[in-house]
Parts: structure tokens; sequence; C-alpha cells
């Protein structure tokens, strides 16, 4: 039960790492196209 535990907890902090990440980096993109449109 204990192992089970670990193994849930530790892929949610994946998941959730992953979803942030995915996330920064569409906010990046969108920022980085913002910006070029600004500069036009």
């Amino acid at each position: 039960m204990a192992i089970v535990l670990v193994l849930e907890e530790s892929r949610e902090s994946l998941y959730r790492t992953f979803f942030e990440e995915i996330q920064a980096k569409r906010t990046g993109v969108s920022l980085d196209f913002y910006m070029d449109n600004q500069q036009v």
C-alpha cells in the first residue's frame, strides 16, 4: 500500500511539472509572438 501511495505521489508531481513546463512554454511562445507583433 505504501509503495502504491509513493508511486501515485511521484506520478502526480511528474504530471504537475510536465504541465507547468508546457504552460511556461506556451506563455513564452505567445509572449514572443506578441513582442514580434509590437515591433512591426
